[in-house]
Formats: C-alpha cells, structure tokens, sequence
C-alpha cells in the first residue's frame, strides 16, 4: 500500500514521504487480519454505458 500510495500522490504532483506501515492509533485494526490472503474484487459498480452519460449529462448539464 504505501507504494500505490507514493504513486498516487506522485500523480497530483505530491512528493510526501509515505511510512511503510502506521504506527499510530489505527496501527492495531490495520495489523489484526496480517497474513489473511486477500480476495480479488469483481468490479464494484458497473461502467456507465455512453447512452447513460448521454442521460446524465442532459439531465444534470455538462
């Protein structure tokens, strides 16, 4: 995470040092799942199709 983390700040021209890992009051809840193997996601909305963005944009102007 911290690299994604440098990377994305990296992207709005930050260059903030990033920590490797927190130490401060949520360090506890972030360590309790250490070594659980992470499930790959599907997509968690659906991509807008064009004739959506259409409606979206008359509807709320663009």
């Amino acid at each position: 995470m911290p690299d994604l983390a440098a990377r994305v700040l990296g992207a709005f021209g930050r260059d903030d040092i990033v920590p490797r890992w927190p130490n401060g009051p949520l360090a506890p809840l972030l360590d309790c799942g250490a070594g659980t193997p992470v499930a790959k996601l599907g997509p968690l909305v659906e991509k807008i199709s064009p004739e959506k963005a259409d409606h979206l944009a008359r509807r709320f102007g663009a």
